[in-house]
């Protein structure tokens, strides 16, 4: 029997947003240990070759060789995830993913960009690691261009395909719709990435579990891109409601105040633009452009 929940947390990656991808050895530590003994299966450390924008970020927004060395190290019991965008990614990237311990590659593909990424989610699948394709903005798919999209991505055999709510402007009724037309449909998992833009990530994420979707992100306390994520220690506290107790609440607790105390995130003000941003279906950079 399938176990009905898979747990990433997203902090390192997603959370780098809010730290140019800057994470100190002590922070890592503090971070990625308790993870590690929570329970929680995929533990995401960063992008490999940086992010969509070509900025100097910090070494999560690399992952360097070193740094892939470094985390390994701290994760001994989960598996550890990278994400790459596909222009970012060449052979010898793959090679040496694997080679420092790397077990799920997330492929990132922006709208309209799939074609291109094709060829690299190929070329990931002969690497031997476990391979997610995420799409970005799912808001933004009209349903004939996501039936498209769905349809070429599985001739590829990914294990996961990712929606992400990237302008966190879904609502639970929209999220199980767009989740029931394909679920029982192809062989492959699915999985949900939640932004909190409009206060929904928790139900948005219980809504496509109700349609048996198994892998869903999260980061601690909520940290991610903009408004930020699905709040790790939250979604655990409501599995253990449910008497889903597979995770340490304790050990995520730990990582999570932590987030809070070290990082200072999860205190600060919430801007106007984020909420904009939900309502109305923008990206950052779309919403940037706009004002």
């Amino acid at each position: 029997m399938l176990d009905p929940i898979v747990l990433l947390d997203a902090s390192l990656r997603d959370g780098g947003h809010r730290t140019n991808f800057n994470f100190e050895d002590i922070q890592l530590e503090r971070i990625l240990s308790p993870l590690d003994n929570s329970g929680i299966e995929y533990i995401e450390i960063g992008y490999r070759n940086g992010t969509l924008s070509p900025l100097q970020v910090g070494r999560a927004g690399w992952c360097a060789k070193d740094y892939l060395l470094f985390c390994r190290s701290l994760i001994q019991k989960a598996k550890m995830a990278v994400m790459v965008f596909p222009n970012n990614l060449t052979q010898t990237d793959l090679m040496e993913l694997k080679e420092c311990g790397v077990d799920l590659l997330r492929v990132c593909i922006a709208k309209n960009e799939l074609a291109s990424a094709l060829p690299k989610i190929k070329i990931a699948k002969k690497a031997n690691m476990e391979i997610s394709v995420n799409l970005m903005c799912i808001s933004y798919y009209k349903e004939n261009e996501l039936d498209d999209s769905i349809k070429q991505i599985s001739e590829y055999e990914p294990d996961i395909i990712y929606f992400a709510d990237s302008n966190g402007s879904l609502l639970p009724t929209r999220t199980k719709e767009i989740y029931e037309k394909y679920i029982n449909n192809y062989p492959f998992q699915f999985g949900f990435h939640a932004h909190d833009n409009l206060g929904l990530a928790q139900a948005n994420a219980l809504a496509a579990m109700s349609t048996g979707v198994r892998f869903i992100d999260a980061s601690l306390a909520g940290m991610g891109k903009g408004i930020g994520n699905l709040k790790t220690e939250f979604f655990v506290a409501y599995l253990h409601s449910i008497q889903l107790k597979k995770y340490n609440l304790d050990s995520i607790l730990e990582a999570a105040n932590f987030v809070r105390s070290s990082l200072k995130i999860g205190q600060e003000p919430v801007e106007m633009s984020e909420f904009i941003r939900g309502i109305s279906d923008l990206s950052i950079a779309h919403h940037k452009a706009t004002k």
